[in-house]
């Protein structure tokens, strides 16, 4: 073999396994940094009033809690059918209920090591915001919880 073609063999070897290794430790990494990560959904119901203009602020503002996933809205008909499944064993409670006083909500998940309750703040103080209510989810290692923000 040359000693050209072998230098290139050489530098071909290198650079594989300098890619292996680098793949290595990114995976590495990563991990070692969402090793503690939780995931979170938050929910904010919006007032029974609450017009397009401040359902689209309520939107948008939530788009700071870095949702991993779609920002979902539930309508009040939604609402109503989640409500009248979830108590449909328990008659005398869905005769509490009414269709009109179902809120409507943005729901979203986002994953950290720790919720921080101040990200809730640009949403807080929204008018169109009745509610927040934020979950975290179970996991192995934990119990769903509610977290209490005020």
């Amino acid at each position: 073999m040359s000693a050209r073609r072998s230098s290139r063999v050489q530098l071909a070897v290198v650079a594989v396994v300098s890619m292996l290794v680098g793949a290595l430790v990114a995976t590495g990494v990563a991990l070692y940094l969402t090793r503690d990560q939780r995931e979170y959904v938050v929910t904010a119901y919006l007032r029974v009033d609450a017009t397009e203009e401040q359902k689209a602020e309520v939107q948008a503002a939530m788009t700071g809690l870095k949702p991993a996933g779609e920002i979902e809205f539930e309508n009040r008909d939604e609402a109503w059918r989640k409500f009248q499944e979830y108590f449909k064993d328990q008659p005398e409670l869905l005769a509490t209920g009414r269709r009109e006083a179902m809120p409507e909500s943005f729901r979203l998940t986002t994953a950290d090591t720790a919720f921080t309750c101040s990200l809730l703040d640009p949403i807080r103080d929204l008018d169109g915001v009745d509610e927040l209510h934020v979950h975290q989810k179970p996991n192995d290692e934990v119990l769903p919880a509610t977290i209490f923000c005020y």
